[in-house]
Formats: structure tokens, C-alpha cells, sequence
């Protein structure tokens, strides 16, 4: 283990150890753990069965971002798209990431880098759906503070701006490229030439912004993915007995969806438990005991079905730990 991989451990699991504190301030714990043996787990089926239909549906819109690269098989997507996230879970500071552009660029032969800039795609898609649905989640309550309010609107227009920002890149790739490497060229001619490479490859990626229709079936898939995600919180409520409709449901996952981009320990420990009670204070449909269990339980479902899928699909597709090792490094 190199002095690098040891200081993203320390720092991931600092990062999980301060939010884990915030979110078990003032908890009553024998609440809390009634909560949890008192729950009506039998909800928690069709919550399973709604995460992996969102993960077909994320499995189908990363095919359509890989088609400016090379038209890859939906099973193929949607086998390696798991082996990714379930390296995220089981990686610190979402260095998982890495692993799915590793796995397609070895097993395709495509460019990682082009590869790369699709996840990026995918997470710049993700915060824009989620800001959907938490523009409709404030437009159809009133129960929301301020400060949530002017959150959600200061990072709409940062991502606005970050879309712009990529397709104008598209646009303008060889000034942008030509300019770049202009610049850095009095300092070393080799490392231009490198960044010129690497940028000229990631663009690749982003190829699927000149392509209107693919633009708008990423649209699709993603503000889909974000709906039925909002059932699994759903059913995961009422499996506590929460009386709250798909639109608190769907606040909830914004919230913990945006809170989990912090870096941090595998499992997104801490940093799950923190942005779901978040949420559920916000929407206020129960206490913050009940708030802890629930993001508990909820938590261990999605970490169990994901990293079985992802073990799963990583034994259907011949791949051994070490090459995940690799893709680490």
C-alpha cells in the first residue's frame, strides 16, 4: 500500500467519523434500536426490486453516453456499470469511479480517459435530474426553510454553468486544446503535449452533447432513474411507518443523493446516515431516532444488493479482485 492510498483511508474515514458525530448528536438510542426491531421489513422487498430496476435504467443510459466512443451490449453495460458501483461502495473517497472507465477501456479497447469523461457525464446528469426533482419538491411544499431553498437554487445555477462550460468545450475543442497547450509549452513541451492528449481523449467523452437525440435519452433515462429511486426511500418509510408521499420521498433522495458526492468511507458511512436524516428533519415526517434507523437499514440494503451485484457480474464477466486492484492503483 503506497503513502498515497494510506492518506486517502485516513481521510476518508475522517470525513465518515465527522458526519457519523453530527448525525448521532442527540439521538435517543434505545428509540432508535425499538425502531429498528420494530420495522416491517417485508416493505424492503420491492425496495430491492426498484433499486435494481434503477440500475437497468442506469446500465442503458451509460451505453447511450459510451456510443460516441463504441456501441457497447446492454449486458456489458450493465455488467460492468455494477462491478463500478460496487467498487465505489467498497472504496474510499469514491475512488471506485475509476474502476468502471478501467474495466471498459481494458475489455473494449477504448480510451479510458474518453471512458472517464462519460461517468463525469453521468454525475453531471444526475445533479441536474435531482435538482428536478427538488425544484417540483419545493414547488409542491411550503414546509422548507430558507436556507434549503437558496441552497437548491445557488447549486442549480453552478451545474447551469458547468453544462454550458462542457458543451462549448465540445464546440471549441481544438482552440481550447491548441491554446492550452500554447500555454504550457514555455514550461515543458512534453507535459503540453501530454495534457493535449489526455484533454483531446475526454473530450471524446463528451460527444454525446452535439447529439440532440442522445441528449435528450440521457435526459430521460436519468430523470427516470432519480423518480423510481425516490420509491425505494418510499417503501423503505413505510417499512417504519412513515405517512409521506412521493414527493417528501423523492426531497429525501436528493438530499442524501447529493450529501454521498462528499468523499468518504466505503459504504458512504456517516455521510449516508447524516444527509438522510437531513432530509427526513426537513420534510419533518419523523424524529431523528427514527431518522437514524431508518437511514441505517436503508443504508445496509443498498450496500448488500449493490456489492452482490457487483460480485455477481464481476464473476460472470471472468474478472479477478486484482484487476480491480489495478484499477485502484
Amino acid at each position: 500500500m503506497t503513502s498515497k492510498q494510506k492518506l486517502g483511508i485516513v481521510l476518508s474515514i475522517g470525513i465518515s467519523v465527522l458526519f457519523l458525530y453530527l448525525a448521532l448528536r442527540e439521538v435517543d438510542f434505545p428509540k432508535a434500536f425499538v425502531a429498528i426491531r420494530a420495522a416491517n421489513y417485508w416493505y424492503l422487498i420491492p425496495a430491492g426490486l426498484v433499486l435494481i430496476l434503477a440500475f437497468v435504467l442506469r446500465g442503458m443510459r451509460w451505453r447511450t453516453l459510451m456510443l460516441p466512443i463504441k456501441e457497447i451490449s446492454q449486458g456489458t453495460s450493465f455488467r460492468v456499470l455494477t462491478i463500478g458501483f460496487m467498487a465505489v461502495n467498497l472504496l474510499p473517497l469514491r475512488m471506485g469511479e475509476f474502476v468502471r472507465p478501467y474495466l471498459i477501456g481494458k475489455r473494449e479497447n477504448v480510451s479510458r480517459t474518453a471512458s472517464l469523461a462519460t461517468v463525469i457525464l453521468e454525475r453531471i446528469f444526475d445533479v441536474v435530474s435531482l435538482l428536478t426533482l427538488m425544484t417540483i419538491s419545493l414547488v409542491y411544499s411550503s414546509s422548507f426553510p430558507k436556507n434549503v431553498r437558496r441552497g437548491g437554487l445557488a447549486l442549480g445555477v453552478l451545474v447551469f454553468f458547468l453544462v454550458i462550460f462542457l458543451y462549448l468545450l465540445t464546440l471549441y475543442q481544438e482552440r481550447v486544446i491548441s491554446r492550452l497547450h500554447k500555454l504550457i509549452k514555455p514550461i515543458s513541451a512534453t507535459v503540453a503535449d501530454k495534457v493535449s492528449l489526455i484533454l483531446e481523449k475526454f473530450i471524446t467523452g463528451l460527444e454525446v452533447l452535439k447529439k440532440g437525440r442522445h441528449v435528450f435519452a440521457v435526459t430521460l433515462y436519468s430523470l427516470a432513474i432519480w423518480f423510481v429511486t425516490g420509491y425505494i426511500f418510499w417503501f423503505a418509510g413505510l417499512a417504519f411507518g412513515f405517512e409521506w408521499n412521493i414527493i417528501d420521498a423523492s426531497f429525501v433522495v436528493v438530499v442524501t443523493a447529493l450529501g454521498i458526492l462528499v468523499p468518504g468511507a466505503p459504504g458512504f458511512v456517516g455521510t449516508f446516515q447524516y444527509f438522510c436524516i437531513l432530509g427526513l428533519t426537513a420534510v419533518n415526517v419523523t424524529t431523528k431516532d427514527i431518522a437514524l434507523s431508518y437511514s441505517i437499514v436503508l443504508n445496509l440494503l443498498q450496500f448488500f444488493l449493490i456489492v452482490g451485484l457487483g460480485f455477481v457480474n464481476l464473476w460472470f464477466e471472468g474478472i479477478s479482485l486484482s484487476e480491480l486492484k489495478s484499477a485502484e492503483s
